[in-house]
């Protein structure tokens, strides 16, 4: 229970110091949304660009039709900018003969045509000739009746007038307009204001004002269905991201261009039209949600082309069926890269113009709207993530909080982007990961901090212990509280616990000092028991040293022996403890033999007897190497040469550690006296797969250790060697090799 309160309270205090964080940095981001809001928007065109439905839908919406100034209307046609508005009369009039339910020009029809009086009089001429030639020609028809009749109907054709006329005909032509672009305060005509809407002075306010307006020129506007802006505003970094429903000029309410056809093809009137809140705009059945300044996100349905395209010229020229625009709304633009109508959508960085109008059309229509979170939603995602990183981070160890940390925002990810598929709703992802990653940081220097007081604790109980057999020696022998010391030949064992900042979180102070107290002391008995001399005890470590107090011989076998006993008896303890439901937990253990400097190393004040030199710091770096291996004990072939054969071990590697230039032959110990058959097949298998590997014979070394692996499928040294076969079989070690492996690590 005690434990419990601690775990349980240690993860407390990581949950409120992570939230806490969290919460803090979404104020502050929120406050100063320039923190985010970019990688915010990177991050939205990241869905479209995984969003697998986007792609191989050309043609097929076909509520819209586009007819597309594309590369091969201006090689049919010529230069656009020489093209007499009488074209677009008989697109507009062709269309309209099929059906079309609407006929929109996102073309800018500002000025007249540019053909002056005189020029068009030449045009009526040479035309009239050219025409009377070919009647006469192809019909026999006397020339000067035949020029008459064609002088008789071109000279309807002026200016502006035929497109006019077809305008004013059908009754359900569109034009476009600038807002924002022209000579500021120009007073609107009169004819504009039964194209402008009005939403009361706070509707009005709501949507950004503009100071300059170009309207179409009033000979085409004045007759026009609806007139709206078709120029676009995009985000700061240039990608057409959404609409603004509305501008204001002069206290009216003009609409975009796409919005106007779609109001229109949907019966909705002025008096439909509501401000409902600062996230919606009501519009007859429709709830449009809206952002800053009314701008609507446009809901792209896929790559260009995906509404039905057909080309001006083929219109032009009857190759297209009338009645293959019937019921259509239909969109005239341009799509050829030199007309400059060309705009950065979240997934093409080259999209026409005229095909955003269509999907700002289709979007309304269809009631197609993309969804984004207000601030209490957002920070409620927030708040959840926040709290299931800190539980994460505070409750497992620090890599595998990390990996389920991973996993949640992995998922968070998926879910995301799923409910921006099927529901277009927009999560935010930037901001909730500021204020996770803050509470993560801050949770782990939360638990750093806590660690550091629980280490010095450790520290504080168990540094000064010292064993009664070294003060009795000193005692016995007063030349030893010299400073200084001698060279011997001695034999060193270290022991550590593994993950052991993992079980002091699990445990009171208190706790922690009797868990550990109870494991030293069976240890440490054991060490006496052999004849070695505790050296000291860093914390969780052991460090025995044999052969510095008498008896002075053997002392590579006994710390053998003690290595195979502390095993054995750790075993017992681990029952015991699952039995008391206290942690449990493994050991490494490293034996080293050679030259070592031997004597009081401390100071005037305080004494310690100990042993340095570079083979103590072996015996230590073999007992770290455990866990590459996968081992419990690892002795050097110094110690070994010592054994006379009387225990029985595995040859496991060739290594050369971290500070020495000269490589060791390691062996795992594994026991004493018989062992079982299988055991003596697993060493004689691994001991030919090691003088294959020896051999550079990756193939059959490989072999060998995973017959080891079918004997033992747990077998840490043979899955080490089977890893490193695989990977010198395509990338051998040079020639110079010696057959070591450096290790790194300390």
């Amino acid at each position: 229970m005690a434990m419990a309160r601690g775990i349980s309270g240690r993860v407390l205090r990581c949950v409120l110091v992570g939230t806490f964080v969290g919460t803090a940095i979404f104020l502050i981001v929120s406050l100063f949304d320039a923190l985010y809001v970019d990688f915010e928007r990177k991050a939205y065109d990241l869905r479209y660009w995984w969003k697998p439905a986007l792609r191989g839908r050309e043609g097929r919406l076909d509520d819209v039709v586009i007819v597309d100034i594309d590369e091969r209307s201006l090689a049919t046609l010529g230069r656009f900018q020489d093209w007499p508005r009488y074209y677009h009369a008989q697109i507009a009039n062709y269309v309209n003969q099929g059906g079309a339910a609407a006929v929109g020009f996102d073309i800018f029809f500002i000025e007249s045509d540019g053909l002056t009086p005189d020029q068009v009089d030449v045009f009526h001429r040479l035309r009239a000739d050219r025409l009377a030639e070919d009647l006469r020609r192809e019909a026999g028809l006397d020339p000067g009746r035949a020029k008459a009749v064609i002088d008789r109907v071109l000279g309807g054709i002026g200016y502006d007038a035929e497109l006019a006329e077809v305008t004013e005909r059908w009754g359900n032509v569109y034009h476009a307009m600038y807002l924002g672009v022209g000579e500021e305060g120009t007073p609107l005509p009169a004819w504009t204001r039964r194209f402008t809407y009005d939403m009361g002075p706070e509707g009005n306010a709501f949507f950004l004002e503009q100071r300059g307006i170009s309207l179409p020129h009033p000979t085409l506007g004045s007759v026009a269905k609806g007139i709206g802006y078709a120029n676009v505003w995009p985000d700061p970094d240039g990608t057409v991201r959404a609409v603004p429903l509305f501008h204001s000029y002069q206290g009216e309410l003009f609409p975009a261009f796409g919005v106007k056809i779609a109001f229109d093809a949907l019966g909705i009137e002025n008096e439909d039209l509501a401000l409902t809140s600062e996230r919606s705009v009501a519009a007859g059945p429709l709830s449009i949600p809206v952002g800053s300044f009314g701008r609507m996100l446009i809901d792209y349905q896929g790559y260009e082309r995906t509404f039905r395209t057909v080309s001006y010229s083929d219109v032009l020229l009857g190759q297209i069926p009338a009645d293959y625009f019937r019921d259509k709304i239909v969109l005239i633009g341009a799509s050829a890269r030199g007309l400059a109508d060309l705009r950065p959508i979240p997934f093409a960085p080259l999209f026409p113009g005229v095909e955003i109008h269509a999907t700002i059309v289709h979007n309304i229509i269809h009631g197609d709207f993309i969804h984004r979170i207000g601030f209490v939603p957002a920070f409620l995602i927030v708040l959840g993530l926040v709290l299931a990183t800190a539980l994460l981070s505070g409750a497992l160890r620090p890599l595998r909080g990390a990996f389920a940390i991973i996993g949640v925002w992995i998922l968070y990810l998926i879910v995301s982007q799923v409910l921006f598929e099927s529901m277009a709703l927009w999560l935010e992802v930037v901001r909730p990961f500021y204020c996770g990653l803050g509470g993560y940081i801050s949770v782990l220097a939360f638990r750093y901090v806590a660690e550091e007081r629980r280490a010095r604790f450790t520290k504080r109980a168990f540094q000064h212990y010292v064993t009664a057999a070294v003060v009795d020696r000193m005692l016995a022998n007063p030349e030893l509280l010299r400073l200084g010391g001698e060279k011997k030949e001695l034999t060193v064992l270290f022991s550590d616990i593994r993950d052991f900042t993992t079980i002091s979180e699990k445990l009171q102070p208190e706790e922690l000092v009797h868990h550990l107290s109870e494991y030293l002391s069976v240890m440490t008995d054991l060490i006496f028991e052999h004849e070695g001399m505790l050296d000291k005890y860093v914390g969780d470590e052991i460090m025995a040293v044999y052969g510095a107090t008498p008896p002075p011989d053997q002392h590579a076998y006994r710390a053998c022996i003690t290595a195979v006993r502390m095993m054995q008896k750790l075993g017992e303890l681990q029952r015991k403890w699952e039995s008391q439901r206290k942690p449990v937990f493994n050991i490494g253990i490293g034996v080293n033999t050679g030259d070592m400097i031997v004597g009081n190393m401390g100071s005037r004040a305080r004494f310690d007897y100990t042993v340095t030199g570079d083979n103590v710091n072996l015996g230590s770096r073999l007992e770290g190497i455990n866990k590459l291996y996968g081992t419990n004990i690892i002795i050097s072939e110094f110690t070994r040469k010592e054994l006379d054969g009387r225990l029985v071990l595995r040859e496991l590697d060739k290594v050369r550690v971290k500070g020495k230039l000269e490589p060791v032959i390691i062996y795992e110990l594994i026991g004493e006296g018989k062992q079982p058959p299988e055991m003596l097949e697993l060493i004689r298998l691994h001991g030919m797969g090691m003088e294959a590997y020896k051999e550079r014979d990756w193939v059959k070394a490989r072999e060998y250790f995973s017959k080891v692996l079918e004997l033992r499928p747990g077998d840490g040294p043979s899955r080490e060697f089977t890893s490193r076969c695989d990977w010198y079989r395509t990338t051998p070690p040079p020639e110079s090799w010696d057959g070591a492996f450096n290790i790194e690590t300390k």
